[in-house]
């Protein structure tokens, strides 16, 4: 994307469609050929926002199971060794009570998550869940309150 190596690398993904699930590749190229480096891991994040629940459920529901799958199934084969799950709701109610119930939400999938890289054959991977009772976005619309209703995955090799 850029031969300068101190210049922001960024990339916009445009035709997206929802209720689609997408994965990224990053890998550094030179005259040599092209690598994923230990170095080059340590500095990709990927940032996956993975389920998005019904309104008041905290368990998934059968469609949201293929992309945990497909989320395991990427850790497994990028050796991720991180895993970050925040959970996120709809503005309203207690703080306490929102974030109780995105702590839910979040480990629900933590589990899910678990046991399917346990099926897997993966092992070494942190999975740290997080519910934090704050929304994405603060007056959502209809398709906003559902993606209100999200976990967000990150996975590092941090």
């Amino acid at each position: 994307m850029a031969a300068n190596p101190r210049a922001a690398l960024k990339c916009t993904f445009k035709g997206l469609k929802p209720k689609r699930f997408y994965n990224y590749r990053v890998v550094a190229v030179n005259a040599v050929g092209q690598t994923l480096s230990p170095k080059a891991k340590r500095a990709i994040d990927t940032s996956v926002r993975m389920v998005s629940f019904a309104r008041g459920k905290v368990t998934m529901w059968s469609g949201l199971y293929r992309q945990a799958f497909i989320t395991a199934s990427y850790i497994k084969r990028f050796k991720y060794t991180k895993v970050v799950l925040t959970g996120y709701t709809n503005p309203g109610g207690t703080l306490a009570s929102r974030t109780s119930f995105t702590q839910a939400r979040t480990l629900t999938v933590a589990n899910y998550l678990t046991r399917q890289l346990r099926t897997l054959g993966v092992t070494g991977v942190t999975i740290i869940a997080n519910g934090t009772g704050a929304s994405i976005y603060k007056n959502p619309n209809a398709a906003q309150r559902r993606l209100n209703r999200s976990v967000a995955t990150l996975l590092t090799y941090k």
